[in-house]
């Protein structure tokens, strides 16, 4: 699914400015990446998850007031 692409990228030079073109990946591997991209971040969220609603609690044990910051701008 993630194959390693290890050569050196072509690089086309144009008038003083380098570029790279652009690699064509088949669908089923954007698919594949987008999926595995979205299972990892949700993953990493639930792991962050009771971080986030202990330094939370902490916080409303130790401050008076609100969690969350809250300011009104003129």
């Amino acid at each position: 699914m993630a194959a390693l692409r290890l050569e050196e990228p072509e690089v086309q030079r144009r008038p003083e400015v380098p570029t790279v073109p652009e690699i064509d990946d088949p669908l089923g591997y954007r698919i594949a990446k987008r999926a595995l991209d979205i299972v990892v971040a949700a993953l990493a969220l639930l792991v962050a998850l009771p971080v986030m609603a202990i330094t939370a609690v902490a916080v409303k044990l130790e401050s008076p007031g609100k969690v969350f910051f809250h300011q009104t701008r003129l």
